[in-house]
């Protein structure tokens, strides 16, 4: 059962309460799953390395990549862990990393995605509640320049600007970004990692928390994420027909 409404203010982007209660201190890994991603994996990395908290481990799962995405990202200093073969999919893939870390929290990005140097930082505080499952930030795209890049940027302002806020009053998110989201690693791992039954993973692992677990999922709007979006119309379309 959801829970009534906090604060009526949640149009304004108020938070939760209990978010003003600090910064604890928790352990961190971040996990890349990544596949034929040299384009991009350094900057992702290097914009975990520059975040303004620790990061006690960084992740590259290299899913079978037939460039030099390890290469790159064991040059940048991280560590890689290189699947015997491709898993097929993106939740396969975090699950090989996923089952051997044990810090508190854990974060997972596309490889096409950078941070802002806050960004982690800013989702800690929703965890001074244990029952928070995750927290997902605010998503701009890298670009905006084309009509369909454009028309995301609109769909993410709505969705998360206006959508977002109001479910985030009741700790319901109803889809915790797959391409930023940190986790609380021990209820990730009671809930046996991402499902590898759906093509949207994220969704499914953010419905089951809701509704299995009665785990909350938050949305930090000052915590920002920028991932590069389909250079294409026909990629952007099978993306959100998926």
């Amino acid at each position: 059962m959801l829970e009534r409404v906090s604060d009526s203010r949640w149009w304004l982007g108020a938070r939760p309460k209990f978010v003003s209660e600090g910064v604890p201190e928790m352990s961190v890994a971040v996990v890349i799953p990544a596949f034929n991603e040299e384009r991009t994996i350094a900057s992702t990395i290097r914009s975990v390395k520059n975040q303004t908290i620790l990061i006690d481990d960084i992740y590259v799962v290299d899913d079978c990549s037939s460039d030099r995405t390890g290469k790159i990202a064991l040059r940048e200093g991280v560590s890689v862990i290189r699947t015997p073969n491709n898993q097929g999919t993106k939740s396969r893939a975090l699950n090989w990393a996923l089952v051997r870390i044990q810090s508190t929290l854990v974060v997972t990005i596309d490889a096409d995605t950078v941070l802002a140097p806050d960004a982690i930082e800013k989702s800690l505080r929703y965890f001074n509640r244990d029952d928070t499952f995750a927290v997902c930030g605010m998503v701009v795209p890298q670009r905006i320049r084309s009509i369909w890049e454009r028309g995301r940027f609109v769909e993410y302002l709505y969705t998360i600007e206006v959508m977002k806020c109001g479910q985030n009053n009741c700790g319901v998110i109803m889809v915790s970004s797959g391409c930023f989201t940190v986790f609380k690693n021990e209820h990730l791992q009671s809930l046996g990692l991402f499902k590898e039954r759906s093509m949207a993973e994220d969704m499914d692992l953010t419905w089951e928390a809701h509704f299995t677990r009665n785990k909350k999922v938050y949305c930090e709007i000052n915590a920002v994420c920028y991932p590069l979006d389909p250079p294409t119309l026909a990629i952007y379309y099978n993306q959100l027909r998926r």
